[in-house]
């Protein structure tokens, strides 16, 4: 075919053109030509030129030279996060785009999947925008039927679990990338080396492979999904069909591999941190997850917190509401008991009508847990919040149960200083009976669910059902709405609820009974 496109051609292209907004064509467009730059322009870029600076022995730019990728250049210019055998299974799938990029069906599938081992076909304009349509803007099954040949062409035999593995390794690269990423950064410019999260990957690879089996309204069946997660690390075991099936009905796989193609092929490469990216752009990509919230935390990153990692994070923020993603104030750390110190006070003051936040809990068993609540805690006799709350466990496994899949309202519950009353902090369940509790004397703790909770539909999220505290920290994630003209004075807390238990003895050695509280909510 050389380097002409026939009338068809040309037309099949600009349809599928048509199918981006300007700005993405235009990114398209770029990207294919960087991808098809020879490695002689990439020394003359490299020692400070540019392309139209230099030319070719027909005196033509050498920009202007690329007319098809070779299959070793479009691997070469694949970022580093990505492994080799995602590379091949990338260049393989362009190839199948670009020598035959239209009516291919799934009868000829495994035909064309026989040719994958072929490196000499080079990949066209047409089949390097064909390829990206397909897996970011046709319908589900295209882009199901396109994920299917990238993983059975990878270099490690189409093993669903490599495939996934890889994946998320580059795709947690390019999201995290928004930890950093602020109003300072973006005015400065300022370049941060991608970074790789190998090691704390494995419970989000886990919670990928067995989305589609986890069910809302019952509970995990621990030998079947023990079963799913051996059969996904052998070499083709997933056929067309079952893959589809899978890919379908997975969110979140489709989200992180989304995230992937978006930031290979319609970003620049030192994306995010471009001088033409504004507050505007930035709000829209993390309004969709596409990058994480910028984080506030006294420990460096990547490692945030000490009870969670930026996997288990990335599938968090994928539950958040979307203002939580957006605002304008980092995620930021409000308590931690191994920084501020085992004060029940202490960690209730630290986000009393401060906003939504997340409160994560390791027990002695060494689960790691917790809930988030949007609405701000408050103290009350009575369950409040919102149906935009959810549960979680981290540790042994990644899991996550919004209220929406539950049976009453008793989305969150903080009391103290009433003896008719649990003291402390629950979610889920009913009094006395939480899917999450934590005492106030901020040592016990339990969460009961047999078998599932009434609100969250969650299972029990510590080991014991009743647990000893380790560990916890509290997330901020939005500030209040609420002016401070409106957060009640009781926010800083009655005399008569810091101290239940000295309170009884003093009226033990009075031998008079304080009416006051009986006769007040708590906390006024």
């Amino acid at each position: 075919m050389g380097n002409t496109k026939s009338k068809t051609e040309e037309a099949r292209l600009q349809n599928l053109l048509s199918k981006f907004t300007d700005d993405e064509r235009g990114k398209l467009l770029k990207r294919y030509k960087e991808f098809g730059k020879s490695n002689e322009e990439n020394n003359i870029l490299d020692e400070g030129g540019t392309a139209s600076d230099h030319h070719d022995k027909n005196n033509r730019p050498l920009i202007e030279k690329c007319g098809q990728i070779s299959v070793e250049d479009f691997k070469q210019h694949l970022s580093n996060v990505i492994t080799p055998s995602l590379r091949q299974g990338f260049a393989q799938y362009f190839q199948i785009e670009s020598s035959n990029s239209w009516d291919y069906t799934n009868s000829k599938l495994s035909e064309k999947l026989g040719k994958l081992s072929s490196s000499t076909v080079s990949i066209t304009e047409l089949g390097f925008i064909s390829a990206i349509y397909k897996l970011l803007r046709s319908n589900i099954i295209d882009q199901a039927q396109s994920a299917f040949i990238i993983c059975h062409a990878s270099g490690d035999g189409g093993a669903l679990k490599t495939f996934v593995q890889d994946v998320t390794r580059a795709a947690l690269a390019y999201w995290f990338e928004g930890a950093q990423l602020t109003s300072e950064v973006i005015e400065t410019s300022k370049t941060i080396e991608k970074q790789e999260f190998v090691s704390d990957q494995h419970r989000l690879v886990e919670y990928l492979l067995l989305f589609p089996k986890l069910s809302s309204l019952n509970p995990e069946d621990f030998e079947r999904t023990a079963q799913f997660l051996k059969e996904s690390s052998l070499d083709e075991y997933f056929d067309h069909e079952a893959f589809v099936e899978w890919y379908t009905n997975n969110i979140p796989f489709k989200h992180l591999f989304g995230i992937l193609i978006t930031h290979i092929f319609l970003e620049d490469q030192n994306f995010p941190y471009s001088n033409t990216l504004n507050l505007t752009q930035l709000k829209a990509l993390r309004q969709t997850n596409l990058i994480s919230a910028s984080i506030s935390s006294p420990y460096s990153l990547p490692n945030f917190s000490r009870l969670i990692s930026v996997a288990d994070y990335f599938v968090l923020a994928q539950y958040l509401p979307g203002d939580c993603r957006t605002s304008p104030m980092p995620h930021t750390l409000l308590f931690s008991s191994k920084r501020d110190g085992d004060s029940w006070q202490t960690f209730m003051n630290s986000f009393l009508y401060k906003g939504s936040t997340l409160i994560i809990v390791r027990d002695k068993d060494g689960h790691v847990f917790g809930g988030f609540a949007y609405q701000d805690w408050e103290v009350s006799p009575k369950f409040f919040g919102s149906e935009q709350n959810f549960l979680f466990t981290i540790k042994p496994r990644l899991r996550c149960f919004p209220a929406s899949a539950g049976y009453n309202e008793n989305w969150q519950y903080l009391n103290v200083g009433m003896k008719t009353l649990p003291n402390g902090l629950g979610m889920g369940g009913q009094l006395d009976y939480f899917a999450l509790w934590i005492n106030s004397d901020f040592v016990n703790g339990h969460s009961k669910a047999a078998p599932l909770s009434t609100t969250y539909s969650n299972p029990q999220l510590s080991k014991q059902a009743e647990f000893k505290i380790d560990e916890v920290e509290v997330w901020l994630v939005k500030p209040t709405e609420r002016d401070i003209d409106e957060i009640p004075q009781g926010g800083r807390i009655s005399i008569l609820d810091r101290h239940p238990a000295e309170l009884e003895l003093i009226e033990m050695a009075t031998n008079r009974k304080m009416y006051s509280k009986e006769v007040r909510e708590p906390n006024v």
